[in-house]
């Protein structure tokens, strides 16, 4: 098996990614991934310890991916325009990528899981940057409460019961812009009838 040869952690890490976006987390397993990989199962443990530790570095990597996306994509904006896009961004890639609701749920179960939670400190960091450098925002909105806002219309967005129920997509992200607008901005969006 000479592809352990050429095996590093970034590999292994994109390869139980792909595992996850394809065939769901519960799919993300030590033999699962030796077999994508063809590898040995033992081979793995070179670069993981278990698969508790495998999981959260999809979601940080995920998350970097996210991050990147973020920065990427608000280069020139700032204030509203900033924080809409964000929100279009995580909104369109975590419903794309359900998986990290349970790894978000991980964080709770395990409070000293470390990837997942530096890679999502640096996406908070960018909403309070946005939020603390436009004074009309930071007058009325709290960058916890719209991400917490914004995260968690999302994973609603994501339960299955709810997702069957609302199968206009177009509706729900229209009502989910109307949240995050009337977050940082609420006599603006009222004004303008956004409704």
């Amino acid at each position: 098996m000479a592809a352990s040869r050429t095996l590093s952690i970034d590999k292994v890490v994109a390869a139980a990614t792909d595992i996850a976006r394809q065939d769901g987390l519960q799919k993300v397993t030590i033999s699962t991934l030796a077999k994508r990989l063809n590898i040995r199962s033992q081979s793995l443990y070179h670069y993981i310890s278990n698969r508790d530790e495998l999981v959260s570095l999809v979601g940080a990597h995920v998350l970097h991916e996210l991050y990147q996306q973020i920065v990427d994509s608000i280069v020139g904006l700032s204030g509203k325009l900033a924080i809409m896009k964000m929100g279009d961004i995580v909104r369109n890639e975590i419903i794309k990528q359900p998986f990290m609701t349970s790894i978000f749920y991980m964080m709770q179960v395990n409070p000293h899981e470390h990837n997942v939670q530096a890679e999502l400190e640096k996406i908070v960091e960018i909403v309070k940057k946005i939020v603390n450098e436009d004074e009309e925002i930071k007058k009325t909105t709290d960058p916890q409460m719209l991400i917490g806002a914004a995260f968690g219309f999302i994973f609603i967005d994501l339960l299955p019961d709810h997702r069957n129920k609302t199968k206009n997509c177009q509706g729900r992200q229209h009502a989910y812009d109307l949240m995050l607008m009337r977050l940082i901005s609420p006599s603006t969006a009222e004004k303008k009838g956004v409704e």
